[in-house]
């Protein structure tokens, strides 16, 4: 019963993933950074509206007595996600390791920030999370705190 759980939940994660990577398709550059910005909101709709809708299953199978192996498919589908999005992003730019090495990172540092708002969604809003998760894309956490902030 928990597998077929897991497998829809992974099934619909991989439809969200991909229907907020459309607007992505249809880009005819390489988007700059205040349009990595304004992109966060639409390539990300999707995928909070599936996590805000499996809120509480979600909150189980991510906790600390977590099912790693939900875990770990979660990671997979993300980073899969990821690097078809950097293609788009980077306007057609092949990966190599060192490009692989940063969507993982980058994957890591957008799944973390996810399974905490799902844990703090209550005093975190969609769009905020939203907002961090877009900034991140285009200067480091570190940068962000220290007040260099796109967003005001």
């Amino acid at each position: 019963m928990l597998d077929d759980l897991e497998n829809t939940l992974i099934s619909e994660l991989r439809t969200a993933f991909k229907k907020d990577r459309d607007i992505l398709t249809k880009l005819k550059h390489k988007p700059n950074e205040d349009e990595m910005l304004t992109l966060t909101d639409p390539t990300f709709r999707h995928i909070f509206s599936f996590c805000d809708a499996k809120k509480e299953i979600l909150r189980a199978l991510l906790s600390p007595n977590d099912d790693l192996l939900f875990v770990r498919k979660f990671q997979n589908i993300a980073e899969k996600e990821f690097t078809i999005r950097a293609k788009y992003l980077s306007k057609g730019k092949e990966l190599n390791n060192k490009d692989i090495l940063l969507i993982k990172t980058y994957t890591t540092q957008v799944m973390t920030l996810i399974e905490n708002w799902l844990f703090f969604s209550d005093s975190i809003s969609q769009k905020r999370i939203t907002e961090i998760i877009g900034e991140v894309q285009i200067i480091s956490p570190f940068e962000v705190l220290k007040g260099k902030s796109k967003i005001e």
